[in-house]
């Protein structure tokens, strides 16, 4: 089972927190920094994964064989840091600022864009860099080694759960809303999907007993379907859309090469210009 904070986990092992002491010391490092803890029966595993050779010597950053083991463990930035390495550490200390970057990872928001959003957002001078968030995220919030029931697993015990959940399984839309930003929406795009998503829930109640829960159910979802589809396919709705329609066809069918009436009758009415053969 992966854990989202593996690597740092690894790295805290490798520097000797093993056993039931190391567990106890791993646990109170993911409390500080808004991770989710690590259980028991997770720590043998890893300890197993790291297997650190005889010869390591963390203190000696020149060591060639800690440099390739480090490397090949994917804990070389950490071990040797430098100022982004640092400034994502920093960023562990700031649960407002974690909490945002968390919910936009699981959303999967590209980076340059949780970057400038959040820098932003807590007015965070200098600007946080992607490469600072893509070594938090390789750290302590690895959206991609974790899988779906994983995740829900360890999310499910973390304070504002819902939002973790939402931001995971729905759009990144919905992480930046979660955030407090104000994606643009397509209301007419929005409101289709909502008139598909309850007809599919009141096809499903055929499937339930007869009961008074189930007739409120229905008529819950009946009102709301009904509610939704007056305002998508009313009398002025459709009417809208019909323009719609007639503008663009009539802007794809347009001649090329035909002149206006302003064009021809620059005088007035084309009975008046001069152009008229009639005259």
């Amino acid at each position: 089972m992966a854990h989202p904070s593996e690597y740092y986990i690894k790295y805290l092992i490798i520097s000797g927190h093993t056993g039931e002491a190391g567990l106890a010391h791993i646990n109170q490092t993911l409390d500080n920094y808004k991770c989710p803890r690590l259980k028991a029966e997770e720590l043998a595993p890893l300890q197993e994964k790291v297997r650190p050779p005889s010869d390591l010597l963390l203190s000696n950053k020149k060591h060639k064989g800690t440099q390739k083991y480090m490397k090949e463990q994917g804990l070389d930035a950490l071990w040797d840091p430098d100022e982004e390495v640092k400034r994502m550490l920093e960023l562990c200390n700031q649960p407002m600022v974690l909490q945002d970057i968390q919910l936009l990872i699981l959303g999967d928001v590209p980076m340059d864009a949780i970057a400038e959003k959040t820098s932003v957002k807590f007015s965070i001078e200098p600007q946080l860099t992607v490469r600072s968030l893509e070594l938090y995220r390789h750290f302590f919030w690895n959206r991609t080694r974790v899988g779906y029931d994983e995740w829900e697993n360890y999310l499910w015990k973390m304070r504002g759960r819902d939002h973790y959940l939402a931001a995971l399984y729905c759009s990144r839309d919905q992480a930046l809303w979660r955030c407090g930003y104000n994606p643009k929406i397509e209301g007419k795009s929005s409101l289709r999907d909502a008139h598909r998503n309850i007809h599919f829930r009141l096809e499903a109640t055929r499937h339930m007993p007869d009961s008074k829960e189930t007739a409120e159910i229905i008529t819950k979802y009946t009102k709301e379907l009904a509610s939704i589809h007056n305002v998508l396919y009313s009398e002025g709705a459709a009417l809208e859309e019909v323009i719609r329609e007639f503008r663009a066809i009539n802007m794809e069918t347009q001649p090329a090469g035909i002149k206006s009436l302003a064009d021809i009758a620059t005088d007035g009415s084309y009975s008046d210009n001069e152009s008229n053969p009639s005259e």
